[in-house]
């Protein structure tokens, strides 16, 4: 999870690591794993080349921090992803909640008749009285 110093960060900064804690725990684990990994490989051939040939440790080191950096990359497109995954629920459920429950009040309390009346003609209350089941208490959904 995160910590309050975390939140101390610039907000991109602070997102991306919420972003992170929203993708499965098994595939950020699968990222650590492969950059320690590929860290150690890439340490033991750097030295292998630089025994070889010390003039290749600069090209060896740089092309290690290429590798290790689209790692990276790939890891927080990943948690970017998540988050905007988890930003489109958030609104898709805001977007439910207030079409149900609009600002928190009931329907009726809060929208009007007259525009449905003008939307869907005078008649609309005795169509919705005819579609209304008196039996059974529960909500119902009905579309016109």
């Amino acid at each position: 999870g995160l910590h309050v110093v975390d939140l101390l960060d610039y907000q991109e900064k602070v997102k991306s690591r919420m972003a992170a804690t929203l993708v499965p725990p098994g595939l950020m684990q699968e990222f650590e794993s492969l950059h320690s990994g590929v860290s150690s490989s890439l340490s033991k051939v750097r030295a292998n080349l630089t025994h070889f040939d010390p003039t290749l440790e600069t090209a060896a080191s740089k092309s290690a921090a290429k590798i290790l950096y689209q790692i990276d990359k790939l890891a927080r497109k990943t948690a970017r992803e998540a988050m905007q995954r988890d930003e489109r629920a958030t609104r898709d459920a805001a977007y439910l909640t207030n079409l149900i429950y609009p600002h928190r009040h009931l329907q009726e309390r809060f929208y009007s008749i007259v525009p449905f009346l003008a939307k869907h003609g005078l008649d609309l209350p005795q169509r919705i009285f005819g579609e209304s089941q008196l039996s059974c208490p529960d909500h119902m959904i009905r579309t016109f």
